[in-house]
């Protein structure tokens, strides 16, 4: 889990099964009474991980200047979107800044 999140255990999981069901992230913000630009971060990687996004990861990766090289070509060429290539070389977030 991520420590510096504004969102409780508790929380993170009963977002996660509003997600499941099919609410997006302002309106579990809303049914949470939570902020909602953490449901959003919480929804965007639950999109790409599933629930394993609640699993806390021992170091932060470190890429090298021909991965991020190639995943830009990657992007410019039209080989996928930003969330698909996230997702094929998984990245942490479709927004990782490469």
């Amino acid at each position: 889990m991520r420590p510096q999140s504004s969102l409780t255990a508790a929380q993170r999981l009963a977002a996660l099964d509003l997600f499941e069901e099919g609410f997006g992230y302002y309106a579990v913000a809303s049914k949470l009474n939570v902020s909602a630009k953490a449901t959003r971060s919480l929804r965007e990687r639950f999109m790409i991980w599933g629930r394993s996004t609640l699993e806390s990861k021992p170091t932060r990766p470190v890429y090298s200047f021909e991965f991020k090289l190639a995943l830009v070509r990657q992007f410019l060429n039209g080989e996928g979107t930003q969330s698909e290539l996230a997702l094929k070389h998984q990245l942490s977030s479709p927004t990782l800044e490469v």
